[in-house]
């Protein structure tokens, strides 16, 4: 594996706290990125990348296992499996960032695999807490985790 996939089976407070170190690095790089509060991909390093996207399926792991969505987890295995796609038209190449980094946004199939082990043994620990936010117009219910 070229990238390094880092510790697993965090917990939600720690999956954010290592997301803000990862932006904070990033917006020190480039004066906009701290005046707009977006971390830019093109200043990530594909290490950087690579680990934030191994906190995002961490973060999608737990959702799917409080909200008792396993099937879920497939479809979302797939997405994390494809290359960097920009959300938006990027008129200027730099923002598509280097083939390196669009690579690196790609987990494989051990990486995952060892990402929803770790996290289901983490939330094995934790208290689900049910219909923190009840049902609504706009969704829900929502649960909550006491870590």
């Amino acid at each position: 594996m070229k990238y390094e996939t880092g510790k697993l089976g965090l917990s939600g407070p720690e999956i954010e706290a290592e997301r803000d170190a990862i932006t904070a690095e990033v917006i020190k790089r480039d004066e906009e990125a701290t005046r707009t509060g977006i971390a830019y991909f093109y200043l990530k390093t594909p290490q950087e990348i690579h680990r934030s996207r191994v906190l995002d399926a961490m973060k999608t792991v737990v959702n799917c296992l409080v909200n008792r969505e396993f099937g879920a987890w497939q479809r979302h295995k797939a997405v994390f499996q494809h290359p960097w796609v920009p959300m938006c038209n990027v008129k200027d190449p730099k923002f598509l960032g280097t083939a390196e980094q669009q690579e690196a946004w790609m987990l494989d199939e051990k990486e995952l695999d060892a990402i929803w082990n770790a996290q289901a043994e983490r939330l094995s620990r934790a208290t689900i807490v049910r219909n923190v936010v009840p049902d609504t117009e706009e969704g829900g219910p929502y649960h909550g985790v006491k870590w």
